[in-house]
């Protein structure tokens, strides 16, 4: 498989951040087919590293506690340093294991509680193969030069606990290389503190500007309201989470994996008035799961909405689709779902109820190319939509979904043959036009006003009959 095919295939994982194309380049040259499909394909089928390559002391994820990764006691290490330069002093498995944590904590922000050895880089984190050499490139690079040769170490690593196999079996293996020489110890804390996560996502409630105050209520309906959008970041679930903020809500913004991308909706909506929270998390974890609801408890005590808009998407044919595209659909717009509805129904208890809106497609029922995995993970959103509705009607928590045809934008740019494919369907559409964000977010609003509180466990298809002639 080509790289350009892979990426079609698993479109949505992309780097955060801008990749060192050089850097890769030499860490490519120097490991050779190791970023390969076929050298990840099956976590039973990857070479595990030689048990004599790893030193004295070392342990395999087994059991991992609160501060120790791979059997090493973390709590104990001082603040990650590089040996002497040039002193031979080796580095020891834990203060190995130790680097390793803050290396990717420094590089993705990523709060080091989620950092366990059995976080799956791509599921778990959202950190693609390129981010996961930049990785392996930058450990390499504080542990010494990169070597010629790693592939007696084994494939990429595709959990953190092997990321750091990989690295205590590089440093056992080579001796224990000068590391190269790092920035000084002010200049180190400072980037930390730079890059540090906050035990709490910062809140960015806007002061009100006259403007915003002079509304009259009818214009706000969601005044004092809260409402988490998942997938806000950008697209589709920006617009919704805007145009929420505009009618008087305070909006939970959740992007996975961009940080950056919620956090600059968040300021997007501060500057317009608005209030937000940015809270960041992978909706298919449970775990991220967990410590985002504990969240929005601790700090609002309620939720009045929740719209499920984070999906995974896979656009293949389904000779190229493989179980692992099959499980991530699944666990982001199904499992993620599910769970989420569940907690966010516990909340709107707490205030008389609230609305679930969830995004769906016409492809859930009708055939659409390239979506051969996706109608039918939709169409048990649909059918979920209903079953919550019902389950959840007695805590006065009306359920619906929105299927929303083609939207405009670098999504629909990535199908395979889209210079083909959106020309067909801009003709099988009243105008010649599909859809724009701002026209499927109007339809979830909807849903979620008194206007709509007949409606429950439907799915409202908005895509000005384009399904009915595909």
């Amino acid at each position: 498989m080509t790289e350009s095919e892979r990426m079609t295939i698993d479109f949505g994982a992309r780097c955060d951040g801008q990749c060192d194309v050089r850097l890769l380049r030499k860490l490519q040259e120097a490991i050779g087919d190791i970023l390969s499909d076929r050298a990840r394909e099956s976590t039973a089928e990857r070479t595990p590293i030689n048990a004599a390559a790893r030193p004295e002391g070392f342990a395999p994820a087994t059991e991992v506690g609160a501060m120790t990764v791979n059997g090493y006691d973390l709590a104990s290490q001082p603040a990650t340093a590089a040996p002497a330069h040039g002193g031979g002093a080796a580095w020891s498995p834990a203060q190995t294991a130790k680097t390793v944590v803050d290396t990717i904590a420094e590089m993705t922000r990523y709060p080091r509680e989620i950092l366990t050895p059995q976080a799956r880089f791509d599921e778990d984190l959202g950190i693609d193969s390129l981010k996961r050499a930049e990785i392996v490139t930058a450990l390499l690079n504080r542990f010494g030069e990169v070597p010629s040769d790693l592939k007696a170490l084994g494939p990429i690593p595709l959990t953190i606990g092997e990321m750091t196999d990989f690295a205590v079996a590089y440093v056992g293996r080579s001796g224990g290389p000068a590391a190269k020489s790092q920035p000084a110890a002010g200049a180190r804390d400072a980037d930390a503190v730079m890059l540090r996560y906050p035990e709490r996502s910062a809140d960015v409630a806007a002061s009100p500007q006259a403007g915003a105050a002079s509304r009259k209520a009818a214009d706000r309906p969601f005044e004092g309201k809260v409402a988490l959008i998942t997938g806000s970041g950008d697209g589709l679930g920006k617009a919704i989470a805007k145009q929420m903020a505009e009618l008087g809500a305070h909006v939970i913004i959740n992007a996975f994996p961009s940080r950056e991308q919620g956090e600059e909706t968040s300021r997007e909506i501060l500057a317009e008035s608005g209030q937000a929270t940015h809270v960041w998390g992978s909706f298919a974890s449970t775990d991220h799961i967990e410590r985002a609801f504990r969240e929005i408890e601790e700090r609002f005590a309620r939720l009045d909405y929740y719209v499920h808009n984070a999906a995974d998407e896979v656009i293949a044919s389904l000779d190229k689709v493989t179980e692992s595209h099959w499980e991530k659909a699944f666990r982001t717009n199904i499992v993620g779902y599910h769970l989420c509805a569940m907690r966010a129904a516990k909340l709107m208890q707490k205030s008389g109820g609230g609305r679930i809106v969830a995004l769906s497609s016409p492809g859930a029922q009708r055939y659409v190319e390239y979506y051969g995995v996706m109608g039918p993970v939709k169409a048990a959103l649909e059918s979920l939509t209903m079953y919550l509705a019902q389950e959840l009607g007695p805590c006065n928590v009306q359920v619906n979904a929105v299927a929303a045809c083609p939207i405009y934008g670098e999504q629909l740019s990535s199908f395979p043959d889209s210079d083909m494919m959106i020309p067909y369907w801009e003709s099988r559409v009243r105008g010649g036009r599909l859809g724009n964000p701002e026209e499927i977010s109007d339809a979830v609003i909807f849903l979620l006003t008194k206007a709509a509180r007949k409606i429950n466990g439907s799915t409202m298809v908005v895509d000005g009959g384009w399904s009915q002639r595909i």
